[in-house]
């Protein structure tokens, strides 16, 4: 919906949104630097700090 609206470009920011399906795959692209965040469920957030996968919180937003 940011994209859609603008909001990334009137920042003056460049976002590529990836859509990738699996977990795992998204945890895997995050852990290698392939990607620079994530937008996921709590459960996901839970078992990625249960399994070592460093995480930067300040983008985090509530309910995600």
């Amino acid at each position: 919906m940011a994209e859609q609206k603008g909001f990334f470009k009137d920042y003056g920011v460049n976002v590529q949104i990836k859509d990738i399906e699996s977990k795992s795959d998204s945890k895997s692209a995050l852990a290698s630097g392939k990607i620079q965040g994530i937008a996921t469920s709590v459960d996901t957030n839970v078992l990625s700090a249960a399994s070592g996968l460093k995480r930067d919180d300040s983008f985090e937003s509530e309910g995600n």
